[in-house]
């Protein structure tokens, strides 16, 4: 089976270029520059593909106010064989996007300006899910919502919170591991951080009802999945499914 792998990010530069490399299980994916600035564009509804919200009675999804947000102009996408993401003998994998950014005004104990960059979308599907407008994406998702409503009057006060399950296809955190530790520690951060300095984000990939995903880390992995309103990007955004269907 052949997944998609999606990749957003914003980012701030200062002097030199920032440099990235991606990999899963230590086999190389693509290298690239951050040679300026990348900062976000407002996505709203008419940017949205809207055919299976009607079609599998969601139109109240379509609410302007869930679509006027800023979303970054930077999307990497990528197709990988699923052989190439998990490894049946250890029961994982693991995605790697090297960050070699440290370009700063550091002296003398302060700093003023320094690089920093934001992964502000991560997400994993199998990439005939977006065939057909997404079709299977937002069926999928559909399908964890009405799960969730169906159970949420049985389930305890504290996980009815629609955030505390994985989340998917998106994540929404990964673990950063520093070059060294001098001035900043190994830590789980999130898609909403500003990252500076030199690191590997680091996200492991397992799963579950058949299907590989990004695991969240700060977040429950038993029961149903949940969605977030990135799902509802990832599945539905003209712009990614053209990119989906040309990677294709």
């Amino acid at each position: 089976m052949k997944y998609t792998l999606v990749i957003a990010l914003e980012y701030q530069k200062y002097k030199k270029p920032g440099s990235i490399s991606i990999s899963v299980n230590n086999k190389f994916i693509d290298t690239f520059s951050l040679a300026k600035d990348y900062s976000t564009t407002t996505i709203k509804v008419p940017m949205i593909e809207s055919k299976w919200y009607h079609a599998l009675d969601k139109s109240h999804w379509l609410d302007p106010a869930r679509w006027t947000t800023e979303v970054p102009k930077l999307f990497k996408v990528y197709e990988i064989s699923e052989e190439h993401l998990f490894d049946n003998a250890s029961g994982g994998g693991l995605l790697e996007i090297e960050v070699r950014n440290s370009h700063n005004d550091f002296t003398n104990g302060f700093m003023k300006n320094n690089s920093q960059i934001k992964f502000s979308l991560l997400a994993l599907f199998p990439s005939h899910m977006s065939k057909n407008n997404g079709e299977m994406l937002m069926k999928t998702m559909v399908r964890f919502d009405n799960a969730y409503w169906k159970k949420m009057p049985d389930l305890p006060n504290k996980e009815r919170k629609f955030g505390n399950r994985q989340i998917w296809p998106a994540s929404f955190d990964f673990f950063v591991k520093r070059q060294n530790q001098v001035y900043e520690k190994d830590a789980v951060k999130d898609i909403h951080t500003w990252i500076g300095g030199d690191f590997t984000a680091e996200i492991p990939i397992k799963k579950k009802f058949k299907i590989l995903y990004m695991q969240t880390l700060r977040w429950k992995t038993i029961g149903y999945w949940a969605w977030a309103d990135l799902g509802l990007l990832i599945a539905s955004s003209k712009q990614l499914l053209n990119i989906y269907n040309e990677d294709q």
